[in-house]
């Protein structure tokens, strides 16, 4: 039986050439390919399951990415070139081809972000976000692995990628329940078991956190162990000499909850009015030994 990858290959060559599988997401599989009349880069993604069929709710949902993604367009945010479907009826979507790596590629290797980048490309992150949620987007799934580093000029930037189970914040019906990566999913308590823009910005203040420290604050998956972790993010997480910084009152959401005044526009003027701190080495190394920062990114 013929694969998805032979497919592409088949039906798709007119246009593009030299396709290759990138990797496989949990919504679908991701093929770098080259358009033909520009010679550009770009990458294909198709939903799994081929060739045993698509439900209509993974349907709905894979092409609901391309509308979500098409609705906007921002210079920090993946775009999206094209649309189709092969002749059996199996979808598919091309974006920008994004030349970098992983935020979380980074950070597993061991680099440490300076506080400079920190501001400036979690600021990049709060400005998609303050644009999707201006729109009723929610992306839903804001992860280390979701935000792309790219350095063309000087100073790197950031993409943020994967619209896969975003959705309309207007229609909560739609996604009554929490989704997304268990690391980086608020606790029900916090902010209740519906998906709001709440639920972007606490997977962003565990990033800021994230960042800072150059581990994960919440690195486990098991539901029950996340709890317990989810607990430790308090003002006890800041070494004796930043807990009276400014950051501790800006990300006091992640344990005290979110105000329903609390959007990703206020929180973006706090942001940029903010300077952040350099953590003490001395403190990086009690509070997490596995630390072993190799290169700082300026």
């Amino acid at each position: 039986m013929e694969t998805i990858h032979a497919m592409l290959c088949r039906h798709l060559t007119p246009d593009y050439q030299k396709i290759t599988l990138l990797g496989q997401g949990r919504q679908g599989l991701i093929f770098k390919a080259q358009q033909v009349s520009t010679g550009q880069w770009i990458v294909i993604k198709t939903p799994t399951g081929y060739p045993k069929g698509l439900s209509q709710a993974h349907r709905d949902q894979f092409n609901g990415e391309a509308r979500l993604t098409a609705k906007l367009h921002h210079p920090h945010m993946i775009s999206i070139l094209d649309t189709g479907m092969l002749p059996d009826g199996w979808p598919y979507h091309v974006f920008e081809f994004i030349k970098g790596h992983t935020l979380f590629h980074y950070l597993q290797k061991g680099n440490q972000l300076s506080p400079p980048t920190i501001h400036r490309l979690l600021g990049q992150v709060l400005d998609v976000l303050a644009a999707l949620h201006d729109h009723g987007i929610v992306h839903g799934d804001l992860k280390p692995s979701n935000l792309m580093i790219v350095k063309p000029g000087t100073y790197p930037h950031i993409k943020v990628i994967d619209f896969g189970i975003g959705y309309r914040s207007e229609k909560p019906g739609s996604h009554p329940h929490q989704e997304g990566t268990l690391n980086y999913r608020p606790p029900v308590g916090l902010v209740g078991s519906l998906i709001t823009p709440h639920y972007d910005l606490y997977a962003w203040g565990l990033l800021v956190l994230e960042c800072l420290v150059g581990a994960p604050i919440v690195p486990s998956n098991i539901p029950e162990i996340i709890e317990q972790q989810q607990t430790r993010i308090g003002p006890t997480l800041f070494p004796p000499s930043l807990r009276t910084h400014p950051i501790n009152d800006l990300l006091s959401f992640l344990w005290q909850g979110g105000e329903e005044s609390l959007t990703a526009r206020n929180l973006q003027t706090q942001w940029q009015a903010l300077k952040l701190p350099r953590w003490p080495k001395s403190f990086l190394s009690k509070t997490y030994p596995t630390l072993h920062p190799t290169q700082i990114l300026l």
